[in-house]
């Protein structure tokens, strides 16, 4: 799935240095990741995930990761060349999240974290990101507009694969990226399962700032 597209990717930020990615999924991204640990699981997504919104918030114009394919760390399975959960929430990300930062409000519950930017290339735009960092309760949030639901899921918290709205997300023919379709979720209430990361695009949000 990385074969597609080509970044460069920056091994550290004190002894940089450069490599051309190998043909894959992934290669069309550039986000900052430190160490947290594996992102071979879900549990380790959310964390690096989350801290792009953070950054993001922070100013931090540029986000890259430490490598593509080699070793625990890489967004591929160094073996299988298969995207690791890492890979496919930074899809994700690239997909949805422009370059503008908004407030999205704070957030009343400790496990729920909220991030909002300008949706990518619709002008009036805005996609939100929430994550339910609770392995165990479901959060919710209310919706003043319809929007398109992109909820990432795994089957357990230490899980190497990822699942969109319920179904597997898997490397198209000749490695192309995958269809990746939304649930359209009317305004009102939302539920935000337990442990699990969510994008709402919401292309009619008619956002001043994202003009």
């Amino acid at each position: 799935m990385c074969q597609n597209l080509l970044v460069n990717m920056i091994i550290s930020t004190r002894n940089t240095k450069v490599e051309m990615a190998r043909p894959g999924v992934c290669q069309n991204l550039m986000f900052l990741t430190p160490h947290h640990g594996s992102p071979k699981s879900q549990k380790r997504t959310s964390h690096l995930i989350e801290n792009d919104g953070r950054m993001s918030k922070r100013g931090v114009q540029v986000h890259m990761h430490n490598t593509l394919a080699s070793s625990d760390h890489g967004l591929l399975d160094d073996n299988t060349m298969m995207p690791r959960p890492n890979c496919w929430a930074a899809l994700f990300w690239h997909k949805f999240m422009g370059t503008t930062v908004l407030d999205p409000g704070l957030s009343t519950v400790s496990n729920l974290h909220l991030y909002s930017h300008c949706l990518r290339g619709q002008p009036g735009g805005l996609a939100l990101l929430a994550i339910n960092a609770d392995p165990s309760a479901s959060q919710s949030l209310d919706l003043a507009v319809a929007a398109e639901r992109y909820t990432l899921t795994a089957p357990s918290l230490d899980a190497t694969s990822m699942q969109l709205n319920g179904s597997e997300l898997k490397r198209g023919e000749d490695d192309a990226i995958p269809r990746l379709t939304g649930i359209s979720t009317g305004s009102g209430h939302l539920t935000l399962p337990p442990a699990t990361i969510t994008f709402l695009a919401i292309p009619k949000a008619n956002n001043g700032s994202c003009h």
